[in-house]
């Protein structure tokens, strides 16, 4: 399953916020990452 399959069946949203879908995709590749995001910030 694509992570925008599973974003929408898990979660309910089509699209990932500016940014995520990188970080999704580096997950995915058994990268390290680290994130630290706003929370709703300026949304």
């Amino acid at each position: 399953m694509d992570s925008e399959k599973a974003l929408r069946k898990y979660f309910g949203f089509d699209t990932f916020r500016p940014g995520q879908d990188v970080i999704i995709e580096a997950l995915m590749a058994g990268k390290d990452v680290l994130v630290v995001m706003p929370t709703r910030g300026g949304w």
